[in-house]
């Protein structure tokens, strides 16, 4: 049995279209391999641990907490309020407004 123009012409479709789907997964396939090892990477940096050798350390982070999520910034403010030292750096006051206008008249 010898194939005829007709079934080499879908032969040819079939190819294009798996080629295409080929392409598609190797694409996902080099984000995937990528993305876990990134991921990885970044939980452990977020996973509280103290390295002593590397004089690294990690505070830890309460994800659960939302209700005093600022307060050592907020104690940080209050004790400059206290204290002024012109060389410490400013932080965000996170309770008073800020002015978003940008000079624009009403």
């Amino acid at each position: 049995m010898s194939l005829t123009g007709k079934y080499l012409h879908i032969i040819a479709d079939i190819t294009t279209c798996w080629n295409s789907f080929f392409l598609n997964w190797q694409h996902l396939y080099y984000a995937y391999s990528i993305m876990v090892p990134t991921l990885i990477r970044i939980i452990n940096r977020l996973q509280p641990s103290i390295i002593i050798e590397d004089e690294r350390h990690a505070s830890e982070i309460d994800f659960r907490n939302h209700e005093n999520i600022f307060d050592d910034e907020i104690s940080n403010e209050d004790d400059e309020e206290e204290n002024p030292n012109p060389k410490t750096i400013r932080k965000l006051k996170i309770n008073d407004p800020i002015n978003t206008t940008l000079g624009q008249k009403g």
